[in-house]
């Protein structure tokens, strides 16, 4: 029995971005059925992950919890891809303590300095965040489908949205 690539994504926050990581998952799991997709995330955004088929473990990131001892739980792992979506200190301090080779996608934070602060338009189109992501996952060999970005409620969730919006009306709550 062939296994698939064991992969390890990091995406500390924001609610959206979490949730803009979800192509790239589904696009894993269309490449490589029996991959093995382990995701780290704050806390507060773990629910939301766990509900999605495509993940094969969730590893919350508790407030005040100490990057060394995470670090240790997981360099006792063997992964063959490690994926930094976040690239922010925190997360580069974390590939440091975890050793290997780490892919990342580009962030275009010059290009957006340059729109907001010289008022300089973007030269052709401009990527979305989650097209973005796909650039770290190159040696998987995955491509975006153009579907939209996924959240799997649970029964308990969709009843709690039911009770707060009837079925007929649509309720959007950012942030």
């Amino acid at each position: 029995m062939s296994t698939g690539p064991r992969v390890l994504v990091l995406r500390f926050s924001s609610l959206g971005d979490v949730v803009l990581v979800t192509p790239l998952l589904r696009a894993i799991a269309r490449r490589h059925p029996a991959a093995h997709v382990t995701i780290v995330t704050q806390q507060v955004y773990a629910e939301l992950l766990e509900t999605n088929p495509h993940v094969a473990r969730v590893i919350p990131l508790a407030p005040g919890q100490r990057l060394h001892d995470l670090a240790d739980a997981l360099r006792a792992q063997a992964f063959d891809a490690r994926l930094d979506l976040q690239g922010s200190l925190r997360s580069r301090q974390l590939r440091r303590l975890i050793g290997g080779r780490w892919t990342t996608h580009p962030k275009g934070r010059a290009a957006r300095l340059a729109q907001v602060w010289l008022g300089r338009r973007p030269r052709g189109p401009v990527p979305s965040m989650a097209a973005r992501y796909f650039a770290a996952a190159r040696a998987l060999d995955v491509t975006p489908d153009a579907a939209p970005a996924d959240v799997f409620p649970t029964s308990e969730d969709e009843a709690r949205a039911a009770s707060v919006a009837p079925p007929e009306h649509v309720a959007l709550a950012p942030g």
